[in-house]
């Protein structure tokens, strides 16, 4: 760089630095090369849970790496190794992360004839990762974590035990705990 420029952000976020992230990065590229950022933030829309709902389910690479499409409470998230990132909606089958770890990374996804849900490509600025749904089935965690919040824990619980058998729904102990911590830390514990 010829250049002598520095770009520096601060801010008091208090846990939503993920918002501004994407801000940030804009800022830094267009500081260096201003004819390299030729487009604008993304917007966001905010879908319904019953169009949500259609995303959720178990995905697979190739490779045999799997990924899961989670709902907590009005938001979906991608989650692989139990670390879940929040994907916004820029349309009804496109999405994108605010991240560090993908950044600019967006996710397509892709429908049958009937309007199922197949698969979805996740492409981070040109390096692309293809998933296709391997079943239907839900996290029985991440559902029982947004009965908990819709309707109460004793609903929630009564849902769970109604439900835990059925094929539409896959047991993780990983998820569970992880749903255990985030209700705790959000105060959805008492009945």
């Amino acid at each position: 760089l010829d250049k002598k420029i520095v770009v520096a952000t601060l801010s008091n976020t208090s846990g939503v630095w993920s918002k501004i992230l994407g801000l940030n990065n804009r800022l830094g590229n267009y500081a260096i090369d201003p004819e390299s950022v030729d487009f604008p933030l993304k917007k966001e829309t905010k879908p319904g849970n019953e169009i949500l709902d259609k995303y959720l389910g178990t995905y697979q690479m190739d490779n045999g790496e799997t990924a899961q499409i989670i709902r907590k409470r009005d938001n979906i998230y991608f989650s692989n190794n139990n670390n879940p990132l929040k994907m916004y909606a820029e349309s009804m089958d496109h999405f994108f992360f605010r991240s560090l770890y993908y950044g600019d990374a967006e996710i397509q996804f892709e429908t049958d004839g009937n309007g199922s849900i197949t698969s979805f490509v996740i492409d981070d600025v040109g390096k692309k990762a293809f998933y296709q749904k391997k079943e239907n089935q839900k996290s029985i965690a991440w559902s029982l974590y947004n009965q908990i919040f819709e309707n109460g824990v004793d609903k929630g619980l009564k849902w769970y035990k109604k439900h835990q058998s059925q094929r539409d729904y896959q047991i993780d102990k990983s998820e569970m705990k992880s749903v255990a911590y985030d209700l705790l830390e959000s105060n959805q514990t008492n009945a």
